[in-house]
């Protein structure tokens, strides 16, 4: 197992770096520090070639604006909130708009847009990447102060599991994903 990060590019005065772990047995997985972008799983075909299964951007230009959150950590919330208001201990809230008139995946500046603090552990044949970050209380207008802890834990037989943990100082919406597209046609039929 061989573990690596590059400067892939720059966004503002930040370094977009791309965190890679590449196996003996061509497993490789790679995930930027901008919004935990996953930007490669290659893993192997029904004929044992292998292949990049992630749907994604020809350039990092791309990821910097990225509409369609390809690849990113999703959050405060996935999904949509119904005319972007939420109503938390009786006060109500009123989200910055960006899906018409809901607000959906975390706003216009959601999770995908943090820059993480990304720290690799290595134990035997695994290795775990922890992703950090924070949101600052009413950020895109959402209640308490969050750190926000993403891990993804591989290991060479293929396999990646992912755990979410968020903790807050005061009663809040969340609700984090992973907006990952992967291509299957054909891999394993």
């Amino acid at each position: 197992m061989k573990y690596s990060k590059k400067i892939v590019g720059k966004i503002g005065n930040e370094d977009i770096i791309a965190h890679n772990i590449l196996y003996e047995n061509g497993f490789e997985f790679e995930i930027l520090n901008l919004g935990g972008i996953i930007t490669k799983i290659i893993t192997p075909d029904k004929d044992n070639n292998l292949e990049n299964i992630v749907v994604g951007y020809n350039s990092i230009d791309s990821y910097k604006v990225n509409p369609s959150y390809m690849g990113a950590i999703i959050g405060r919330t996935s999904g949509r909130i119904n005319e972007g208001i939420i109503k938390i201990e009786n006060k109500e809230h009123k989200l910055f708009k960006n899906y018409g008139e809901n607000q959906g995946h975390g706003g216009k500046n959601g999770f995908n847009k943090k820059i993480y603090e990304v720290e690799s552990i290595e134990a035997g044949n695994s290795i775990t990447l922890k992703l950090k970050a924070f949101s600052k209380d009413m950020e895109e207008n959402y209640p308490g102060n969050l750190d926000v802890k993403v891990s993804f834990k591989l290991s060479e037989n293929f396999h990646i599991k992912q755990i979410y943990k968020a903790y807050t100082d005061k009663t809040t919406l969340v609700n984090m994903t992973n907006h990952t597209y992967k291509y299957l046609n054909e891999l394993w039929i």
